[in-house]
């Protein structure tokens, strides 16, 4: 990934968690890594915990950032929330969110944020 690259993905995941909070969510952890799984953002909302995978596009010309949420990722971010649980047994439900971000490449400014609440399920 190049530092460019870098850059929107940390622009889209702060867009991301300033988007929750205004809706009432907590932020628990950001960019957390758990052996070789990270997850980009962990919110509480309401008593459930919330797995957020962040998705920034500067373009759809090679998808959307919802369609490159595959199944082969969902099994890692599911077996990430498997070993937060482990650490931190909370004891509530969880949720995985996917939320993409639309950033305008000449000026950096996002465009769109769209939430996919309970984008998936445990497999």
């Amino acid at each position: 990934m190049s530092k460019r690259e870098q850059e929107w993905g940390r622009l889209g995941e702060s867009a991301a968690a300033r988007y929750l909070e205004e809706r009432g969510y907590v932020i628990l952890e950001r960019n957390l890594r758990l052996l070789r799984h990270e997850m980009d953002i962990v919110a509480e909302r309401e008593g459930l915990i919330v797995f957020v995978e962040v998705k920034t596009r500067t373009t759809e010309l090679y998808g959307s950032g919802a369609e490159s949420v595959t199944q082969q990722k969902q099994r890692r971010l599911i077996r990430f929330a498997e070993l937060f649980l482990l650490r931190y047994p909370l004891g509530k439900q969880v949720r995985f969110d996917v939320i993409t971000i639309s950033v305008n490449r000449e000026n950096g400014q996002v465009k769109k944020v769209v939430h996919f609440p309970n984008a998936f399920e445990l497999m």
